[in-house]
């Protein structure tokens, strides 16, 4: 068991969450960068409204949003929704842009190797022996666990585990006569890696107004939602671990092997044959939601995104101001 009391991430602030964005400028200085084509000013972590571009002397530019806010009326509702899963700000450095959210949280694993073993002669001739081992090395998904950073389990990066080998072994040894020995054995060896959903059924268009061709399972990914300036929001959401869904994989081995052994004068011969058969029975649901990746780009100067001019690369725009546009 271990408590993690530690962990800080970004969400957004009140003041993002309202779309208002000032902030990440004058956290900066409100720097300036230097003039578009129009000769007005580029600003550190100046947002950009994509529905005002054209071009200008062979340039895609836009017009800043006033105050480095984003109107309501232009707000993704499906983005809304998602925001209204995103924990407020807490703990030490709550009022801050960046790393103002920490939730202690509690992380329990198994870890065990039992194994049984059996030898049994059943005269002076013949002997068996059967061998049971279990491998497991395990953290279980709710109620047992249900975060591994602190977020809540819609949103959290937990990725439960389930790795198990379980191996069954028989033996059976004859003297068939005093030079002639037999031996016949037999296995089955099932291994898993499996890594199931921490949250399954779930439904994106019910539960955040996300349509699309989707099989309810965990929730939809977001990802890029903080950029390099640390200013941008929230940390991705809804992310496993880097698989989104559920990994379910299986190896299965059985093998069978007959020798026999006859000592002759100073000779020993040795004859045998094995067999074995081995199958991966995956069952793998991934990204069954969706994936949805932002950046700065969606809320940038799209001749600056494309050119990344010395000291201007992912300092314009924001991905979750482009996340509240649902600029995908």
């Amino acid at each position: 068991t271990t408590t993690t009391s530690n962990n800080l991430l970004t969400v957004p602030t009140a003041q993002y969450q309202l779309g208002n964005f000032s902030q990440a400028e004058t956290a900066v200085g409100s720097k300036v960068l230097g003039t578009d084509p129009l000769g007005r000013s580029i600003i550190q972590n100046s947002i950009y409204d994509p529905s005002t571009q054209r071009l200008v002397n062979g340039n895609l530019i836009r017009d800043p949003f006033v105050n480095n806010t984003i109107p309501i009326t232009q707000q993704d509702k499906v983005a809304l929704n998602v925001q209204k899963l995103i924990p407020q700000p807490q703990g030490p450095l709550a009022s801050g842009l960046i790393q103002n959210y920490l939730n202690p949280y509690t992380v329990k694993a198994k870890d065990y190797i039992p194994s049984i073993k059996i030898d049994h002669s059943l005269n002076s001739k013949i002997r068996l022996s059967y061998n049971w081992g279990k491998v497991l090395i395990a953290t279980p998904g709710p109620p047992t666990n249900t975060t591994e950073d602190g977020f809540p389990t819609l949103l959290s990066n937990f990725l439960p585990t389930n790795w198990v080998t379980i191996s069954n072994r028989l033996n059976y040894d004859q003297t068939l006569t005093p030079t002639l020995l037999l031996h016949l054995g037999g296995s089955f060896v099932k291994s898993s890696l499996s890594m199931p959903a921490a949250t399954t059924g779930y439904n994106a268009t019910t539960g955040i107004g996300l349509t699309g061709p989707f099989t309810p399972l965990g929730f939809p990914t977001f990802t890029a939602m903080t950029g390099a300036s640390n200013t941008g929001g929230a940390s991705n959401l809804g992310v496993s671990g880097g698989i989104d869904g559920q990994q379910l994989t299986v190896e299965e081995k059985t093998n069978f092997n007959a020798n026999l052994t006859w000592v002759k004068n100073n000779h020993t011969f040795k004859f045998g044959a094995e067999a074995g058969i081995e199958g991966y029975p995956n069952s793998n649901f991934l990204d069954t939601n969706g994936v949805f990746n932002f950046s700065a780009a969606e809320t940038g100067l799209p001749y600056l995104n494309a050119a990344n001019p010395p000291g201007t690369s992912s300092t314009i725009g924001l991905p979750y101001a482009s996340f509240l546009l649902g600029a995908v």
